[in-house]
């Protein structure tokens, strides 16, 4: 008996020892990390080359130097995030996310800041926002779509996959905030969601009284809707019945 409590004494001892040897090492490490990140900052002066600089030389320690910079430098994030985002794109999500989660800034100059840096990651920079702030939905694709407009559809796409039960509210921002990509908008919508084409066709023409809304009835009907559904969605938008029935005369 006294054996086999003497084999679970030491047994415990070692399994304590290495973690405590574990632990020591990982501060030494995170020690290191900083001693490195400061004497980068020291001679370059720049909170955007050495956060870029130490994520290129020691990418596996991407969440330490960031959660470091960002509790750090708060008041740099602009140029965290530009610095972590020109080592790597592919961190976008990870970047936003610890920006959002140490509240530096207000979650819009976060997604703004990010999607200029990196626009090619214009969605899941979006997708990760209203993931972390879902109450503040609209004005994050609000932010998105006219910080960077040239990827407003993917913005579009990306926070109507997140954000199903919004879709109403995200066509009709598109549509009113970017009403000189009125017609690349309603297509992409029709391409990308024709489970919700009638809905698309109803935003559409409420939004907007620049475009003929039998311009958008014809183009819901070469989506594949229902020239019958199309028209009737459209009244619902506020479209005058003689007109379309006029039309299709």
């Amino acid at each position: 008996m006294k054996r086999v409590f003497c084999l679970v004494f030491i047994l415990c001892s070692n399994l304590a020892l290495n973690s405590v040897s574990f632990a020591s090492e990982t501060d030494k490490q995170e020690q290191l990390l900083r001693s490195l990140f400061e004497t980068q900052l020291s001679s370059t002066n720049s909170i955007k080359r050495s956060v870029s600089s130490m994520l290129r030389h020691y990418p596996q320690h991407e969440e330490f130097i960031l959660d470091y910079s960002f509790q750090k430098y708060p008041h740099k994030y602009k140029q965290i995030i530009r610095g972590a985002l020109s080592a790597d794109p592919h961190s976008s999500t990870d970047v936003v996310s610890m920006a959002l989660t140490y509240d530096v800034a207000s979650c819009y100059d976060v997604i703004a800041t990010a999607i200029k840096a990196e626009p090619g990651y214009a969605g899941d920079i979006v997708k990760t926002a209203t993931q972390l702030r879902p109450n503040e939905l609209d004005q994050i694709v609000r932010v998105a779509i006219n910080t960077n407009p040239v990827m407003a559809e993917n913005i579009i796409n990306s926070a109507a996959d997140q954000n199903p039960d919004a879709f109403d509210l995200i066509m009709t921002m598109a549509f009113e905030e970017l009403p000189g990509m009125f017609m690349s908008l309603l297509n992409n919508a029709f391409s990308n969601f024709p489970e919700n084409s009638e809905e698309v066709v109803e935003i559409a023409v409420s939004a907007t009284d620049k475009v003929d809304p039998r311009v958008v009835v014809d183009k819901a009907v070469q989506a594949g809707l229902s020239q019958e559904a199309a028209v009737k969605a459209a009244i619902a938008g506020g479209a005058k019945q003689d007109n379309l029935v006029k039309n299709n005369q």
